[in-house]
């Protein structure tokens, strides 16, 4: 059995296409994307289109799975449980860097918290949702890493599962996927990530439509002040690193200027 985890961007668009156009063999039995719940609206509206192309081409539906909603998850934890997203720290009596070995130990430092949003939201999302429909059954799962995330590859952790990174295979970069798209007559989607994703550049916050900004900034503010469940230490929450509230960030001026000129940001996004 063939799956494809499809997150919506730039490499796993491309690699669904590139199923469609049977470039890839053998190819995958179907395709799988896990939402979020805050995914950007063009990654929404990039699933819809796929969707429709691989009906026009007898293959699908998509599956689409959920394992809850982030932004209403961490909202709704109240003081505690903030491990999820990999959110910049702050105590309120010094800037530190929360030990996640479970002491209470602050050291000197910005700090960020572990990232296990993807393994939640994603990963677990995924191969529950085969397992429920499909039991233990031996799978290759393909993931869309191209040649610029090689750092990325780990063998999978699950011994009825084999991961596959075509996009590797065939020796294609990120800037490879858009040409073969562009080459195709496809729609260039944009880069897959949750909206107010920690992890976003100066030039991802700068691609966000207007409403999709309104809403982390909204995030960031409701976050700020939590006593996080590893301590009894209050720490202040940010979404960007430089531990300012996000409305009163001043990205960087160039960042505005290349995105009028290239009308794309370097991506690295392993969706």
């Amino acid at each position: 059995m063939e799956v494809l985890s499809l997150g919506g961007g730039i490499q796993s668009t491309a690699l669904f296409l590139m199923n469609l156009h049977h470039e890839i063999e053998p190819g995958v039995d179907f395709a799988i994307f896990a939402d979020t719940g805050w995914e950007r609206q063009g990654t929404y509206e990039n699933i819809t289109r796929l969707n429709s192309i691989g009906l026009d081409r007898g293959f699908g539906p998509i599956w689409k799975v959920k394992a809850g909603n982030i932004r209403a998850d961490m909202l709704a934890a109240g003081d505690g449980h903030y491990d999820h997203m990999p959110l910049f720290t702050q105590s309120s009596r010094l800037t530190g860097q929360l030990r996640l070995d479970g002491s209470d130990e602050v050291v000197k430092g910005t700090g960020q918290l572990r990232r296990q949003c993807t393994g939640h939201y994603k990963i677990d999302a995924i191969n529950r949702a085969v397992r429920d429909e499909h039991g233990m059954a031996r799978r290759v799962q393909w993931i869309g890493f191209s040649v610029d995330e090689l750092q990325r590859m780990r063998p999978s952790r699950v011994k009825y599962i084999t991961l596959r990174f075509p996009l590797i295979e065939k020796r294609m970069s990120r800037a490879d996927c858009v040409v073969w798209l562009l080459e195709h007559g496809y729609a260039i989607p944009v880069k897959s990530s949750c909206i107010g994703c920690p992890y976003h550049t100066d030039a991802e916050w700068v691609n966000l439509t207007a409403e999709e900004w309104k809403d982390a900034c909204k995030f960031d503010d409701a976050i700020r002040d939590r006593h996080l469940h590893l301590t009894s230490k209050s720490f202040r929450l940010y979404l960007h690193s430089s531990l300012i509230p996000l409305s009163e960030v001043k990205l960087h001026p160039k960042v505005e200027e290349n995105l009028e000129k290239d009308g794309d940001c370097a991506g690295g996004c392993w969706l």
